[in-house]
């Protein structure tokens, strides 16, 4: 064996002994002054090494992979159809006595959905220039523009009003494609309704991440 090749597939560690303080050569007839070990068993167990860190670190990766698609699993934004809005138009309506939360499913039904709800004389052409597509990012942005105008009708202790904007929030959310949440802010609107609906705003506000201190002025009260 070369000289060259063994520096590479051996290594010599230092074994104090006395008198002999200098290094000595690997060949075979040599004082065994030095111990050897072999490289391909180090690199062996640093390969595995390698391997066993790649592997947990790969796992970890998996795991929060699939943690972050059950979340988006638990709660996915699918946008109704235009079947399902119609139905929900249709199941809602009984109770809204004032149309606060059913007209703003029918601002977003195509001309052929809600052509049976509408009086003889609306066109196709005229329903078409105000149909708008619902999209998340669109009952997002009508939201988040709209609470400006629902704390200022909470803040005036405006009674209709600040009704209505509930109302209108519930249907938003469900077209934004969170039916459980707006079914949440249904139940607490119907069941705990106080101080003009201020806790249900900050309770819509709060699951949005919006600041909705900017538009409280902190007065509670039920008698307007």
């Amino acid at each position: 064996m070369r000289r060259d090749d063994q520096i590479l597939t051996q290594t010599r560690v230092k074994v104090e002994k006395p008198g002999m303080g200098s290094w000595r050569g690997l060949h075979a007839g040599n004082v065994p002054c030095y111990r050897t070990k072999d490289l391909h068993a180090k690199w062996r167990w640093g390969r595995k090494r390698g391997l066993r860190r790649a592997r947990r670190r790969f796992d970890r990766e998996l795991v929060m992979e699939e943690t972050s698609q059950q979340e988006e699993q638990k709660q996915p934004f699918v946008i109704p159809t235009q079947d399902q809005i119609l139905s929900r138009f249709n199941e809602r309506k009984p109770r809204d006595h004032f149309g606060f939360e059913v007209e703003e499913y029918m601002v977003f039904l195509d001309f052929d959905h809600v052509k049976p709800l509408l009086k003889p004389e609306v066109t196709r052409e005229a329903w078409d220039k105000n149909y708008k597509l619902p999209t998340r990012e669109l009952m997002l942005k009508t939201m988040h523009e709209y609470m400006t105008f629902a704390w200022e009708k909470a803040n005036d202790c405006r009674g209709i009003s600040a009704n209505r904007s509930i109302m209108h929030f519930i249907a938003w959310i469900w077209l934004a494609g969170e039916p459980e949440f707006s079914k949440k802010i249904d139940e607490t609107f119907h069941s705990n309704y106080q101080h003009y609906g201020k806790e249900i705003l900050i309770l819509i506000a709060e699951h949005y991440s919006w600041d909705w201190k900017q538009w409280d002025d902190g007065v509670r009260t039920n008698d307007g």
